[in-house]
């Protein structure tokens, strides 16, 4: 081997050396590039949190449920289920459909859902675009009979990244501190990222539902709406309930 392919050969180790190195340094490099990109999305997410509160109150002999946006920034495209439990033994679904359900929104009430179910009730649900800083949903807890039954509180709402959070409270009604209702359950305690679903929804993969939102699911079949009652306001879901800015 002659003196100058020697030499070439030493310049082509050389050579895929300093490709090696320089693609090892890019990667290492593209990753910390990644690193910061995520660490600055994830800062950002943060900062832009909505924070919202639930109480409940009672005015003129009838009680609510206050949900208030106390954080700096907007949520966004609310969906806000309400599920209520009747705890009263002698009423059955069946004396339920004749007493409460308005006799032309029988025909739209899947009523084997209902009757088969041990845990039946009755379902509500509010739909809001935006919810600014300070502002507040105000829902009346007026669902036929008045009585001292139990609901979940099912809310999903995204930030201005257009990340979907949800939580679920469960109330039960107090006599201890003024308020009508307390919250006894929240899960999770923080709102967590989920991806939207919706109730409504008949491709609805149910295998995907965590076992919150499948006991949820259950309540929902087995539910008379609210806006098919007799005290129904037959508005649909968009903005239904009185809305507040303070």
């Amino acid at each position: 081997m002659t003196l100058p392919d020697k030499i070439n050969i030493a310049l082509a180790a050389l050579t895929a050396c300093y490709v090696y190195l320089t693609y090892r340094l890019l990667r290492v490099a593209s990753n910390t590039n990644d690193t910061n990109r995520n660490l600055l999305k994830e800062q950002f997410r943060l900062s832009n949190f909505p924070v919202l509160n639930f109480t409940t109150y009672a005015d003129k002999d009838l009680n609510y449920l206050k949900i208030q946006n106390i954080g700096n920034t907007p949520s966004y495209d609310l969906d806000i289920w309400l599920f209520i439990t009747l705890t009263d033994e002698e009423l059955t679904p069946e004396m339920y459909y004749d007493k409460y359900v308005a006799d032309k929104n029988k025909k739209y009430i899947k009523f084997d859902n209902i009757k088969d179910s041990d845990n039946w009730g009755v379902s509500d649900r509010g739909c809001y675009p935006v919810l600014t800083p300070k502002a507040s949903i105000h829902i009346p807890l007026n669902y036929p009979p008045i009585d001292e039954w139990f609901f979940d509180v099912l809310i999903q709402y995204r930030d201005v990244l257009g990340n979907n959070y949800y939580q679920r409270l469960l109330y039960k009604s107090n006599h201890l501190d003024g308020q009508p209702y307390v919250a006894d359950e929240i899960e999770p305690p923080i709102p967590t990222l989920i991806d939207r679903i919706d109730f409504t929804d008949d491709k609805l993969d149910l295998k995907k539902l965590n076992e919150a939102f499948s006991w949820l699911y259950e309540s929902h079949k087995a539910s008379f709406y609210s806006d098919y009652l007799v005290t129904g306001t037959q508005v649909g879901p968009s903005l239904k309930w009185r809305l507040m800015y303070e």
